[in-house]
């Protein structure tokens, strides 16, 4: 029944509402979730610069925060997350990268599809459903983005890389002269 459920999750449709937003805003709530946590141990780095996407704000900090927390659940005490965002080019560029176990080459390829999970926890006592990384690929597909996956190898940690379109952060106004009607001039398109 549980699996049958969970396919649901990922099969139903999914309604964006879609919002200008900085990036760098939603990486850094992302990352402050496992920051305050005492029992982490280890060492999380941020570095970000603005990046303007058009995104449903929601499904986005889903994204993130999936993926850093599998940086955190995969990566042992004492062990290192770098998480970056920057432009290139026209995209919103988001690294993930953690010195944690790694991922096997020979599940790398099906790393995103759905109930495939590596016997790969630091803590075998934390479960997953296994739809995690199918519905990250899911939500930045809709969103017209791309997710990837490197590791090399076994123990040499893992790079997940998240790629959106950027947009232009300030919203054009278009306004034509006249008298102004309620505080705002005819023609106003915002």
């Amino acid at each position: 029944m549980q699996q049958q459920k969970t396919g649901l999750v990922v099969s139903e449709e999914i309604r964006l509402q879609r919002q200008t937003v900085d990036m760098a805003d939603a990486v850094r709530s992302a990352v402050a979730t496992f920051t305050c946590d005492d029992q982490l141990k280890r060492s999380i780095e941020v570095r970000t610069e603005p990046a303007w996407v058009d995104v449903d704000a929601m499904r986005l900090a889903q994204v993130l925060t999936n993926i850093v927390a599998n940086a955190v659940k995969y990566t042992q005490p004492g062990g290192h997350i770098r998480v970056s965002l920057h432009a290139d080019g026209n995209d919103a560029v988001v690294k993930i990268e953690d010195t944690g176990l790694g991922i096997s080459a020979a599940l790398l390829p099906f790393i995103f599809d759905q109930y495939v999970r590596a016997d790969r926890t630091v803590d075998h006592t934390q479960a997953g459903l296994g739809i995690g990384l199918t519905l990250v690929r899911r939500l930045v597909e809709l969103h017209g983005g791309t997710v990837i996956a490197a590791s090399a190898g076994e123990g040499r940690g893992s790079t997940f890389t998240v790629r959106l379109a950027q947009v232009s952060p300030l919203r054009e106004c278009t306004a034509t002269l006249g008298p102004p009607d309620a505080g705002r001039a005819p023609g106003a398109s915002c």
